[in-house]
């Protein structure tokens, strides 16, 4: 989850990004593939807009911000039965 958010910050490189207790490299990795799968982040690492922008803003895991994310944007009002 950190890691989105530190890009939606625009810290692009993250392999240079000061860390108090950085994570293992391959766990870096693996979060990285993960959010591409998720296409949260494009092919450069870039965060997608607006569809990781928008999973970058919700307090969730990534799992769930993007099950949230990709849920289509309702107006407020009365619901039609």
């Amino acid at each position: 989850m950190y890691l989105l958010q530190l890009k939606a910050l625009g810290i692009d490189n993250l392999t240079k990004f000061d860390f108090m207790s950085p994570p293992p490299s391959d766990m870096m990795i693996r979060a990285l593939e993960f959010l591409f799968s998720l296409k949260a982040i494009d092919d450069e690492g870039r965060l997608t807009k607006p569809f990781g922008a928008r999973m970058a803003e919700v307090p969730l895991d990534p799992m769930m911000a993007a099950i949230v994310s990709s849920c289509p944007l309702r107006e407020p009002g009365p619901t039609h039965q």
